[in-house]
């Protein structure tokens, strides 16, 4: 069924040739400017490696960077399940399926479009690595047929954290769906991905193809049997909420089956829920203006269905919408930008006109294409991805062409170590390679700031059609690969020691040193959690030990010291000579790039001599002779050690030196597949291990971190048979492998791990079939509720059948223990008329005496059951679409409603869905309520739209809710006061992340622009209460500091605080501390502002700041002037 391309490209005129510079394109008399050519094949390859970046779980040996690492690595441990695997959403670490799987099904889109352009290029290799990748994350995550995992990670916990992935502290909770929890969008969106992974596999590993192909059609069945998003709204809201619903979702899935399968069914079945996509308002026609995207995938399964499904209808609206983007339709089209851009939304807007360029550029290649069409629509295609690349002077691309953004809106990539977007470092310090950033405004501004999640937002859906867009351009205009592309860096600095001397004394009797010492972890390359760090401070105690004292005379104390280290006595060095050491052991304490505190740890050590010591001579005081505890030198002869190893500093020279030893496993060698694996054929891990000037006393083995044993002798080996089984021939299941060499001299080293694959043995797994009641039974319960009675068979080659349980809806309803199983269920609920159905799903599942388990095929059972009657319910005014040209505060609202044999008890009104009354009287059947306007807009004929809907309840308990109305009313206007300064926001002092009093030191700089009136300013800090105690804010100090006269002027008195409450719940908010300044008086620039607060509960209780939204963060402090935002971030 594949293969609709064009033999020859003659659409393609001689204008697009490659290595002409263009002139210009008309799209209904705009003129879009076209550059020259762009390296295209470039633009291909590093659209594709951007993937690379995003990845999660264990990643892959092959990977071409130096500064992604292996993090996640327990996904899915809080149910039990390995979860691990599939995309990071964009510059957070939040797994979403929904926008995952549309990403997914894209780059899968493109392969079977182009599948020549991406062998010849040689990114076939790399395509195919990315779709497996988040298909085996998908098989994962849908462990039974109507259970699926749909998120990992909890959106407001991942956005208070701003670091790396690979040092994630914070829970990630996996999110499930099932028959009571239903989220059909994105079930269907992840059948979608799997049918289409299916067939790009079919040919290269047919066993893979099935298995995805299996789940495709599973998720799928479980998408129609709920028909309902409302589990998956539970934590996708606010994040990727389904604003398109399921049915595009389904038809999407259902277009990739039949693709896959031939299957004419599933053609139907795409052909039918079209009836459920949006409509052009007040029409029976298909919306054609939005573009194709993660929430909205019906405008692709359109054209797939003009050209697998032949379908003129379908033809028409893909027509439809690639007019409005072009030529226009109907007397309008899509907004373009003064440079070009078909400028959709502000967010992303680069993101929606690649992905539909891409879907421009499918259609020219159509052979069924309109001619005249598809000559417009490639050169749409072409002038989107040039303006993508640099056409207006500068390239939206990470790492390609001229003047690319540099600051994309990614924590991995910034590599910070502060926990704060606007800290440190202030560049970032990798280059994301080949990601599409969000782009521009309506007038071409562009900003790259890293803070600036709109215009330098980077997500897996932003590529998805920019990859495809990319091989069309590549196919079609060439360009260069460089076989060799990488993203191996130069790594920076990361894991080092600074030191100062906090005090000294070498003129009295006796003589000490003291000195502060802090280590740092900034890794990046990767950023990973320290735990095994070591220093030692090298010293000279020669004059001492002349005197004829000891080493042991020597008094070592600790003064200050943040992680708990370990601090020895003086160990020899070079005896001989005099040169000891002192050494501070931090293993056990996690250091690591995530916070101020967390990534550096402080110690204050005092070294003490018992009579007269000439400390200045000690290898290690070196560096710090100049420092002093409040500015720290580079402690480079200080040496510290990871597990060991040394990474930062160096040794003084002619040691009596203590080693470590040194251990790699020797066999098996990494990538090595074992099968057959028993007992009597083990997997043998062999291990060198040696060590200079002591002797090995023991080899520890581990896999995946558990210990399975040592060895105390050489040769060092160990068996290795796994306890996990699959009920999937051919399943496979990878092991890291470590070795932890011990020295007799106390010494340790564990070695680099080798990752390795076991074929899983295979155990029977039970048959199990629903046998009662016939799958399509229909049962009449009109007259009254009867149970239903459920048998089925259940079967086990060597083992035994334990149980076999029964479910109706995907909820437990009953099991049996012994043949024949049977079980019963009493529907519940009522019908609001005749031939209503309510329709039950039955499946067995039959749990084996060998821990196998196995869920039998769904039987579809349909009930009538009692009928008690809905109320029919209806707003009769204002009008659908009806419009409030003058300013109206008031709105009367009608509505009728009635019910068969019974009553209403009550209507109820809502506006934009927030109920406004109620009313239990009518008037010839028709219930009244005003609605009050509220709210202003800036301008008249600034329309703001309201949507009505009203639920009428029967006295039997019976509710409908009515078919909105959409109204346009003019709110009263309020003219905007213009703001033209600029503010420089801090906040300092947070203090601990539990504590019973928030401290906060606000400090305002003005830096430009007009004079400031103070009374209209206002500085919200958002965060959460832990409680519901009353709350009390004071100031304790407020000034301002002036660059004239008079200089300095007090406001402590005349600044009030108070705690607001939020209406609606944010991530890391529910009330923020409200701080004006009753003062009507000017400040000029130049000024600098400082106000210092606490706030503390009646009860003195603790807060817990870790998921503070405005915690740390200055950026996340708002400042308002005249009600206006005009500094920070809001929630």
């Amino acid at each position: 069924m594949i293969g609709f391309k064009k033999k020859s490209k003659q659409i393609v005129t001689s204008a697009l040739a490659v290595g002409l510079t263009l002139g210009t394109m008309a799209f209904n008399g705009v003129e879009v400017k076209a550059a020259t050519n762009f390296n295209y094949g470039d633009a291909f390859q590093k659209a594709l490696m951007f993937y690379e970046f995003q990845k999660s779980g264990d990643l892959p040996d092959n990977q071409r960077n130096n500064w992604r690492g292996d993090s996640g690595l327990k996904d899915g441990a809080d149910v039990g399940l390995d979860l691990t695997g599939g995309w990071y959403d964009a510059g957070d670490h939040v797994k979403f399926n929904l926008p995952m799987s549309y990403t997914s099904t894209m780059l899968a889109w493109s392969y079977i479009e182009d599948k020549d352009v991406y062998k010849d290029s040689g990114q076939d290799k790399y395509m195919l690595d990315e779709i497996k990748w988040a298909n085996d994350y998908f098989i994962k995550c849908h462990p039974s047929a109507n259970e699926y995992y749909y998120q990992v990670g909890n959106g407001g916990y991942d956005h208070a954290f701003w670091g790396s992935a690979e040092i994630m502290q914070m829970e990630r909770p996996a999110y499930k769906l099932d028959m009571n929890n239903p989220g059909s969008a994105v079930s269907g969106g992840t059948a979608a991905s799997l049918a289409a992974a299916s067939i790009v596999f079919k040919d290269i590993d047919p066993a893979y193809a099935a298995t995805c192909l299996k789940h495709a059609k599973e998720l799928l069945s479980f998408a129609e049997a709920t028909k309902s998003d409302a589990g998956y709204m539970k934590q996708a809201s606010g994040y990727y909420s389904s604003f398109s619903g399921y049915n595009d979702e389904i038809s999407w899935a259902s277009m990739w089956l039949y693709i896959a399968t031939n299957d004419a069914s599933y053609l139907q079945k795409a052909k039918d829920y079209s009836s459920g996509w949006e409509k052009v308002p007040q029409t029976d026609q298909i919306a054609y203006s939005w573009a194709h995207s993660w929430d909205d995938v019906h405008i692709g399964t359109s054209l797939l269905l003009a050209q697998y499904g032949k379908d003129d209808k379908f033809k028409k609206v893909i027509e439809n919408h690639l007019d409005y983007w072009t030529t226009g339709l109907n007397g309008e089209r899509v907004p373009y930008t003064p440079k070009g851009l078909a400028w959709r939304d502000s967010w992303g807007s680069l993101r929606y006109a690649t992905t539909t360029a891409f879907l421009a550029s499918i259609y020219a290649d159509w052979e069924d294409a309109d001619a005249n069409r598809a000559q417009t629509y490639q050169n749409f295609a072409k002038s989107q991805a040039d303006y993508a690349l640099g056409s207006t002077g500068r390239s939206f691309v990470v790492g390609f062409g001229v003047n690319p953004p540099t600051k994309p809106h990614h924590r991995t990539a910034h590599g910070a170590w502060e926990n704060n977007l606007s800290g440190q470092p202030y560049e970032p310090r990798h280059v994301l390679i080949g990601a599409l950033v969000g782009g521009p405004d309506k007038n071409d501004k562009y900003t790259d700031v890293i803070s600036d999640y709109v215009s330098n937002e980077v997500a897996c859906d932003y590529n998805a059609g920019f990859v495809g867009l990319m091989a069309k351009m590549y196919e079609d205009y060439g360009g260069t690969i460089n076989p060799n592309l990488n993203a191996i860096e130069k790594v920076g600095e990361e894991i080092f020691l600074e030191a100062g001397i906090n005090a000294q004394d070498k003129q009295n009797a006796i003589n000490f040193v003291e000195i502060k010492a802090v280590v740092y972890n900034r890794s990046a390359w990767p950023a990973r959690v320290t735990d095994k760090l070591a220093y030692r401070y090298f010293v000279d105690i020669s004059d001492v030990l002349a005197a004829g004292y000891k080493a042991s005379d020597m008094k070592i104390s600790a003064n200050y010291n943040q992680s708990g280290a370990k601090i020895s006595s003086l160990q020899p060095w070079d005896a001989q000579n005099g040169i000891y050491y002192v050494e501070i052991d931090l293993t056990g304490a996690k250091i690591y790039p995530g916070g101020q505190s967390e990534h550096k740890s402080e110690l204050q050590f005092r070294i003490a001599a018992p009579g007269k010591w000439d400390y200045t001579k000690s290898p290690s005081f070196v560096d710090i002779a100049s420092s002093s505890s409040n500015s720290l030198a580079k402690a480079n002869h200080f040496a510290l050690y990871d597990n060991g190893k040394l990474v930062f500093g160096q040794e003084p020279s002619g040691a009596t030196k203590v080693y470590a030893p040194t251990t790699s496993i020797a066999s098996p060698v990494a990538g090595t597949i074992f099968k057959d694996v028993t007992e009597a054929n083990p997997v043998v891990i062999k291990a060198n291990a040696e060590v200079q000037e002591s002797t090995i006393s023991k080899v520890e083995f581990f896999v995946d971190g558990t210990k399975i044993g040592e060895s105390t002798k050489a040769p060092y080996e160990m068996n290795f048979v796994p306890s996990d089984y699959s009920t999937v021939v051919g399943t496979t299941k990878d092991y890291s492998l470590t070795v932890k060499a011990t020295a007799a001299n106390g010494k340790s080293t564990t070695s680099e791990a080798v990752k390795v694959s076991v074929v899983l043995p295979v155990l029977a797994a039970p048959i199990v079939a629903v046998t009662a009641p016939i799958d399509g039974t229909s049962i009449d319960m009109s007259k009254g509720i009867t149970a239903i009675t459920m048998n089925a068979t259940a079967e086990i080659e060597k083992s035994t059948i334990q149980k076999v349980v029964f479910y109706v809806n995907g909820k437990v309803v009953g099991e049996s223990k012994v043949a024949p199983y049977a079980a019963s269920y009493l529907p519940t609920g009522s019908a609001s008329k005749l031939g209503e159905l309510s329709e039950y799903i039955i499946t067995a599942e039959a749990i084996a005496a060998n821990g196998t388990k196995t869920i039998s095929k769904p039987v579809n059972v349909s009930v009538q059951l009692p009928v008690i009657a809905a109320p029919e319910v209806e707003i009769v005014s204002p009008a659908n679409e009806e419009t409030f040209a003058e300013v109206t505060k008031q709105i009367e609202v009608s509505v009728a409603a009635d019910v068969l044999e019974d009553d209403i008890k009550l209507v109820e009104f809502y506006a934009d869905g927030k109920k406004f009354a109620e009313s239990t009287s009518a008037v010839d059947g028709v219930y009244t309520a005003t609605y009050v306007a509220e709210g202003t807009v800036t301008e008249m004929g600034q329309l703001t739209p309201i949507s009505f809907t009203a639920k009428a309840t029967s006295t039997k308990g019976k509710t409908t809710t009515s078919t909105a109305v959409k109204v346009y009313v003019q709110l009263e206007v309020v003219e905007v006061p213009v703001v033209d300064f600029v503010l420089e926001v801090g906040n300092t002092g947070n203090g601990q992340a539990s504590t019973n009093t928030l401290t906060n030191n606000f400090k305002l700089v003005h830096k430009s622009g007009n004079d400031i009136d103070l009374s209209k300013l206002e500085i919200r800090y958002y965060y959460t209460a832990d409680g519901s105690e009353g709350q009390t804010v004071w100031c304790d100090n407020a000034a301002a500091q002036m660059n004239k006269a008079p200089w300095y002027s007090p406001y402590t008195s005349k600044v009030s605080g108070k705690v607001i409450k939020m209406d609606a719940t944010k991530a890391g908010a529910d009330c923020y501390i409200q701080i004006t300044i009753n003062a009507s008086e000017m400040i000029s620039a130049g000024t600098t502002l400082e106000i210092a607060t606490r706030t503390a509960k009646s009860n003195w209780s603790n807060y817990d700041q870790t998921n503070d939204y405005s915690y740390g963060n200055a950026g996340k402090v708002c400042v308002y002037y005249d009600g206006n935002l005009v500094a920070g971030v809001e929630p």
